[in-house]
């Protein structure tokens, strides 16, 4: 009964998200909110509060994690995402695109903010967003991902299920967001020209702090279904 709820509130969101109220989007967004949706109804209806929910698409198996940790929702933007650092990483590497192996593609790492709310202004066609709670301060690693090679390339992040945790000053881990902004690294998907250059961003909620207090960022990284993790230093 409880799954048939999940899913009768699912289809009533799909409808709401295509029929009302939101700016014009292309049918690649539309069936990325669409899936997802059905997805996050179906498979996390214990485990989540939807409000400003990833609704990406397809129906790829999104990560299990070890009972020691519990992935931070971003389903819910002001929930304390803070965790303990429990990667364990066997080495460093040199870019997410090298762990992920993910040939033809560059992503580079450009730059971080913190901010209260991202995206951040009141343009019309921003029809959604997330707002950190009290005490807190959205962190945004800003990253340029390219196609490298010379034909169009389809980008589908969200099939990878990154596992992502970002740790600050060597000492506070806090995990990625998962979120249902169209520019989320961890769940884009898309069709980039050869040459062309997107930007997307990863999000964490982080102590306010943290604000004008950082000085060294380091993502782990890890694959569904492996216990092996690795470290990426962003800054330094």
């Amino acid at each position: 009964m409880k799954r048939l709820r999940m899913v009768v509130i699912g289809v009533m969101l799909v409808s709401m998200l295509c029929s009302c109220g939101v700016p014009d989007m292309t049918p690649e967004q539309e069936a990325r909110i669409v899936n997802y949706a059905a997805n996050v109804a179906l498979k996390y209806d214990a485990n989540y509060e939807n409000r400003l929910v990833d609704l990406s698409k397809y129906d790829t198996p999104l990560p299990e994690l070890p009972p020691e940790e519990e992935e931070a929702s971003g389903m819910d933007p002001v929930e304390d995402t803070d965790i303990v650092d429990v990667s364990g990483g066997t080495g460093p590497v040199t870019s997410i695109d090298e762990f992920y192996q993910l040939d033809g593609l560059a992503i580079e790492y450009v730059d971080y903010q913190t901010c209260k709310t991202y995206p951040e202004g009141l343009a019309d066609d921003l029809f959604f967003s997330l707002e950190a709670k009290a005490g807190k301060t959205l962190l945004v690693l800003k990253f340029d991902v390219t196609n490298e090679t010379s034909e169009s390339k389809e980008v589908n992040m969200l099939q990878l299920t990154p596992i992502l945790r970002i740790q600050l000053n060597g000492e506070k881990t806090v995990g990625v967001m998962q979120t249902m902004l169209l520019d989320d690294l961890t769940s884009y998907v898309g069709t980039l020209s050869a040459g062309e250059t997107v930007p997307l961003v990863i999000l964490a909620q982080v102590d306010e702090s943290y604000d004008g207090q950082i000085t060294h960022i380091t993502l782990n990284m890890r694959k569904s279904g492996s216990e092996e993790s690795q470290k990426l230093v962003l800054l330094q």
